[in-house]
């Protein structure tokens, strides 16, 4: 039986994480090895819905903690129906972002307790660890630049 694996690129906006993941993505399918590569918040219509509440909604004033729940409650979609099924069938999953950036943006960044939000993290992906994480970094400027030059603008979060 094939061996999944779960790897997956976190870095803030603009350092390539779409384009690292295609790039893996095409080296596995040279390779003959199933895969899958999803964003997340996302992947899921649960997931893409709740993206859209917390991200692309800047008329919203959505508290810490309810964004919390929200990145979570899309991180366990993402899981049950993308991941855990791919593994099980010995895919690699190749994921950009993952619980890392909730650790970043709600722990630190919205300063939330921290280990209420890996709790609550635990729970949403039922304790499931990436095999890999690829944590990727550019100089502010460039990431910027890169993220204008996509036609993507800041997010809400990002824009405050």
């Amino acid at each position: 039986m094939k061996t999944g694996r779960f790897v997956v690129l976190e870095g803030v906006e603009g350092t390539g994480k779409s384009t690292q993941g295609r790039m893996l993505c095409a080296w596995l399918e040279a390779l003959g090895l199933d895969h899958v590569f999803a964003r997340e918040p996302g992947g899921t219509a649960v997931g893409e819905a709740i993206r859209t509440v917390v991200q692309d909604r800047p008329d919203l004033d959505v508290p810490p903690e309810t964004e919390l729940l929200l990145y979570t409650a899309a991180r366990a979609a993402f899981v049950r129906d993308i991941v855990r099924p791919a593994l099980a069938r010995g895919a690699w999953v190749v994921a950009d972002r993952f619980s890392l950036s909730t650790y970043a943006y709600q722990g630190y960044g919205r300063e939330l307790d921290l280990d209420a939000v890996m709790a609550i993290d635990r729970f949403a992906t039922g304790g499931l660890v990436p095999d890999l994480y690829l944590l990727l970094d550019a100089p502010v400027d460039i990431g910027l630049g890169r993220q204008a030059r996509a036609g993507g603008g800041p997010d809400r979060i990002e824009r405050e």
